[in-house]
């Protein structure tokens, strides 16, 4: 899913150096969040 969700951000239309920016945002704002709900999962546990 966070893959697709990538891509439809990537696939919009932006200039060549911003879009480039925002899809690397875009990855680590991914990971940040998916750590976030790693950390969640394994309190839970």
């Amino acid at each position: 899913m966070a893959t697709n969700s990538r891509k439809g951000w990537a696939a919009q239309p932006t200039q060549p150096r911003s879009s480039r920016r925002l899809e690397t945002w875009f990855v680590v704002v991914d990971e940040i969040i998916v750590n976030e709900w790693l950390l969640m999962v394994f309190r839970e546990i």
